[in-house]
């Protein structure tokens, strides 16, 4: 059993997986496992890997590229990769993204010192002309809290897991869903988790493409994502019989899930926005965001939809003028 495996989903990759996979590669831990998962990538991004991996002969016996036979999404390539995994613990990694080359050797030291199943670390968000580090200390936090509130990013490749954890207690990504798979993942991963743990550097660079699936939100596909994982967490926490003490939380992610609904022209459909999650509404004022969206919000719940609509329209031009 190796230490730790390195999952990497891989989808039209080919201009930063040779980045990704140095970086991989380079592992100061030795006693490591690599699974790629090919989830039928159009571009030539398997053959720069394999490229890549003719520089690290040692490293062949430790890597799996397994290749799906169609595009299955993210949910499925991440549970692919899962079940080829065999180490004592799971980590994952985008394949646009980079870690430092001890961050894996570190993780694992400090999950075997104090007998985690799980550890954190921070990262860092690496656009074109500057970094901005995010702190993912737990200390003296409701991490599943923290999540729902995004105070803690709920990344899969910035936890190093037991596998075990997975493995008790069923634990799958959704099928169906290509965002926020790793929130709802993330929320049963921590809800199961009896020991948490911290190294306090920023071992991951997070790359911030204007082309990442996290610059694109505002499409009817991740809207629809977004509102059936929290779905999904709902349905959790009823069945865990913990609605009531994450409420609050749940429906401020409830809120922004739906939000494209009534905050985008090509999106706008306030009837559906009124009758998704309407349990939400009742906490506008405590959600995080501006006031002009908490003023939008309460407008669609007063049927004010022509006026939402003509605010919208005339954001639209300004932001043309403006361009």
């Amino acid at each position: 059993m190796p230490k730790v495996t390195v999952i990497v989903l891989i989808y039209k990759a080919e201009q930063q997986i040779a980045r990704c996979a140095r970086s991989l590669f380079e592992q100061t831990l030795q006693d490591i496992e690599f699974v790629f998962v090919d989830d039928c990538s159009p571009d030539d991004s398997i053959k720069v890997l394999s490229q890549v991996l003719e520089d690290y002969p040692q490293r062949k016996p430790s890597v799996k590229i397994i290749a799906h036979a169609q595009n299955m999404g993210t949910g499925v390539a991440r549970n692919t990769g899962l079940d080829a995994a065999t180490g004592e613990y799971i980590i994952y990694c985008d394949s646009d993204d980079w870690v430092d080359s001890d961050m894996y050797e570190r993780l694992y030291d400090k999950a075997i010192e104090d007998s985690l199943d799980i550890v954190m670390c921070d990262f860092v968000d690496e656009y074109p002309n500057r970094q901005e580090r995010h702190n993912q200390n737990p200390q003296g936090k409701d991490i599943i809290n923290s999540i729902l509130t995004n105070e803690n990013h709920s990344c899969v490749w910035g936890r190093l897991v037991n596998r075990k954890l997975y493995t008790n207690h069923n634990i799958r990504f959704p099928e169906g869903i290509h965002l926020w798979e790793d929130l709802v993942t993330s929320v049963r991963l921590h809800y199961f988790a009896n020991h948490v743990g911290y190294v306090g550097e920023a071992f991951y660079h997070y790359f911030q493409s204007t082309n990442s699936i996290v610059h694109s939100y505002n499409s009817l596909r991740n809207t629809d994502d977004m509102i059936k994982a929290c779905d999904v967490i709902k349905v959790f926490f009823e069945e865990q019989g913990v609605s009531e003490k994450y409420r609050v939380s749940l429906c401020h992610e409830m809120l922004m899930a739906k939000s494209n609904l009534v905050s985008s022209v090509p999106l706008y459909d306030p009837e559906r926005w009124r009758n998704t999650f309407p349990e939400a509404n009742y906490y506008i004022n405590t959600a995080p965001g501006p006031f002009r969206q908490k003023l939008v919000y309460k407008l669609v719940i007063k049927h004010k939809d022509g006026i939402v609509l003509s605010y919208l329209k005339f954001k639209e031009l300004l932001k043309k003028i403006n361009e």
